[in-house]
């Protein structure tokens, strides 16, 4: 039985001294391939995947909810946009009113959540804009932002 045991262990011992080099070979050939494939690469590794950074990436811009109550010329449209973490673009809101304004006339309201209930960046638009052209179709609320990134929206 120990003679048996002895040739299993000199058996396992040579699997392992075979296979080390093999590994070596193996790793060597791994880093060469990535080096000169970069197989492992994803862009995504380095940019920022959060709203804000997500949002420079995309130029076509969306409004966050959008829902559309009725058909033809009786539509209205409900519109939300949800700023819990992420600050505004350039001009973002009044293209997004803009938008509203051509698709349904005055048939709007664009609601813009934000953690202090506070309405957009001036650099999203201006606030005389907003109070002389758009005060009926605008308004302002506050989102409670949660643990995890969840959020419970609340209008004040």
């Amino acid at each position: 039985m120990e003679k048996v045991s002895q040739a299993n262990s000199m058996e396992r011992q040579r699997f392992f001294a075979e296979l080390a080099p093999r590994l070596d070979t193996a790793r060597t050939l791994e880093r060469e391939l990535d080096r000169n494939l970069a197989r492992r690469f994803n862009v995504l590794d380095y940019l920022r995947t959060d709203e804000l950074g997500l949002s420079r990436i995309i130029a076509d811009r969306r409004i966050d909810i959008s829902v559309q109550i009725g058909e033809g010329d009786g539509r209205y449209c409900l519109a939300i946009e949800n700023k819990p973490c992420a600050g505004d673009q350039v001009n973002q809101v009044r293209d997004y009113l803009e938008y509203l304004g051509k698709e349904y006339c005055a048939r709007f309201l664009l609601i813009y959540l934000s953690p202090t209930g506070e309405g957009p960046s001036e650099s999203s638009i201006h606030k005389t804009e907003l109070e002389e052209r758009w005060k009926d179709r605008f308004r302002s609320a506050r989102v409670l932002v949660r643990n995890q990134g969840k959020c419970m929206q609340t209008v004040s």
